[in-house]
């Protein structure tokens, strides 16, 4: 039976480059190899398959075109294909859509909806995993995609592995800091709870034989058997505002912070220290 018994198109087509905009860089790509133009049409160009202008759908498999009810061979013939009487016409067709025409009858519009997928699930792969859409894409080599594919995943894989390798190697860095920092608070508190055990009560007469025995020494000479060994009792000295007051060790000690001896003066900007500190505590209270 004849194919087509056409009415006229509903709505002008739009020839390569028309006010639709269709024509990009894209629409000129083939399943097979690029054409920048459409000044001849062969049958390679209409491989895949189309929906015509009224809505049915056509398959193109080398020269066969399978319509729902029937089948047509195309013919190349001078720079264009026929089919059963009618002709695309180059000049207003582009690789998204061809223009049939046919002495009179109305023209046909066919627009391409997918290429032919060829079966790879022998190689592995699934088809349905492979996007379908309304241009004409450059030919695919599935079975490589799929292979360069695999390999970027192994390659992400082992990359994975080498960061995941780097994480935990830091974090025992940072546990062993924490522990080693621990390790070192627990020192020093117990060094400064042995110092506090090491601190004795001691009177008011206590501490002025002390400060007399600095008072008999002089600030500026050299002599430090008899300095230093009154300092190190006064560090022992659980020392009050009481005592400070009634004893005024404090300006017995203050001269010897300038003594020659630096161990001399250390102890004693020490004890000074320590003693301002417990004036400003007893003052805010």
């Amino acid at each position: 039976p004849p194919p087509l018994p056409l009415p006229p198109l509903r709505r002008p087509f739009a020839p390569s480059g028309g006010e639709s905009g269709r024509n990009d860089a894209n629409v000129s790509l083939t399943r097979l190899y690029s054409r920048p133009d459409m000044e001849s049409v062969t049958v390679k160009d209409l491989q895949g398959q189309w929906v015509s202008s009224y809505g049915y759908h056509i398959t193109v498999v080398n020269a066969t075109v399978s319509l729902p009810e029937a089948q047509y061979r195309l013919v190349e013939k001078d720079g264009t294909v026929e089919m059963d009487g009618w002709r695309v016409a180059p000049a207003k067709s582009s690789a998204e859509e061809m223009l049939w025409q046919k002495e009179g009858e109305a023209d046909l519009k066919w627009t391409f909806e997918e290429d032919v997928v060829e079966k790879l699930e022998e190689h592995g792969i699934d088809s349905g995993n492979i996007l379908k859409g309304k241009r004409r894409r450059g030919a695919k080599d599935y079975v490589k995609l799929n292979q360069e594919l695999e390999r970027e995943e192994a390659h992400a894989r082992r990359e994975r592995e080498r960061l995941q390798g780097e994480q935990k190697a830091l974090e025992a860095i940072r546990r062993k800091r924490r522990q080693q920092k621990e390790m070192n608070s627990k020192v020093s508190t117990k060094r400064k709870s042995v110092k506090e055990i090491a601190y004795r009560e001691m009177s008011i007469a206590e501490v002025q034989n002390l400060r007399a025995k600095l008072k008999a020494v002089d600030p500026a000479s050299s002599d430090e058997k008899n300095v230093l060994p009154t300092l190190e009792e006064l560090a022992t000295v659980k020392m009050t505002l009481k005592i400070l007051t009634e004893t005024l060790i404090a300006k017995a000690v203050n001269p010897f912070r300038k003594h020659r001896n630096p161990l001399v003066a250390k102890k004693a900007k020490l004890l000074f220290t320590s003693w301002k500190i417990i004036f400003k505590k007893s003052r805010s209270a």
